[in-house]
């Protein structure tokens, strides 16, 4: 049995076996009550989010984006100068004239580029070993029947440096996968991989 002296309450006084069992059995009964309020509630959570799904709405616009920007400058602006006036033609070759007229002043540059390193801009060059020809060195194996078939040239006309440019373009015209476009790339010619070639840009 407890010792009645020995019970106090918060403010230290003395309270009676009865009086603080029933204080006991109160905050038993709260303390089970909140437990039991806060399971139920997890438990009837717990089934209604098993038959439902919480879904955000999501706007989503089918309407493409433009972003304007300035068109990048690959060359400086002294090598757009040169290239922007106009040159005498005095003071280009046959071959590098050619190149001039058939791929514009825009891709000037990288095709002679290509042609110094190819051919050292001589229409007269033949590789023996890969039978490549003339200022551009058409590869003949690859392209004498599409040339045949499209300009009606033989080996002979490609020792022209025009006629010789113009195949090259039609061929880095034909790059990028779209005839006619205006716009290529110059992958069929080994020679953009070359020391030369970057030396030459």
């Amino acid at each position: 049995m407890l010792n009645i002296h020995e019970l106090r309450d918060i403010n230290g006084r003395f309270i009676s076996t009865r009086v603080y069992l029933l204080k006991m059995l109160f905050w038993f009964v709260m303390l089970s009550a909140g437990t039991f309020a806060v399971t139920s509630l997890l438990v009837t959570f717990n089934d209604w989010s098993a038959r439902h799904v919480v879904q955000f709405p999501v706007v989503v616009t089918t309407r493409p984006i433009i972003i304007e920007r300035e068109p990048q400058k690959i060359l400086t602006p002294l090598a757009q100068e040169i290239l922007s006036s106009t040159e005498p033609a005095s003071t280009l070759t046959v071959g590098e004239q050619a190149i001039m007229d058939t791929f514009g002043k825009d891709e000037y540059r990288v095709a002679h580029a290509v042609a110094k390193c190819e051919s050292g801009l001589r229409a007269d060059a033949v590789n023996w070993e890969t039978h490549d020809v003339g200022l551009m060195q058409i590869n003949m194996p690859i392209w004498e029947k599409p040339i045949k078939e499209k300009f009606g040239y033989t080996l002979k006309d490609l020792f022209d440096p025009k006629k010789n440019a113009e195949v090259a373009h039609w061929i880095w015209d034909r790059g990028d996968g779209i005839e006619g476009n205006g716009k290529g790339n110059y992958t069929a010619w080994v020679a953009t991989t070359s020391n030369c070639f970057v030396k030459e840009l």
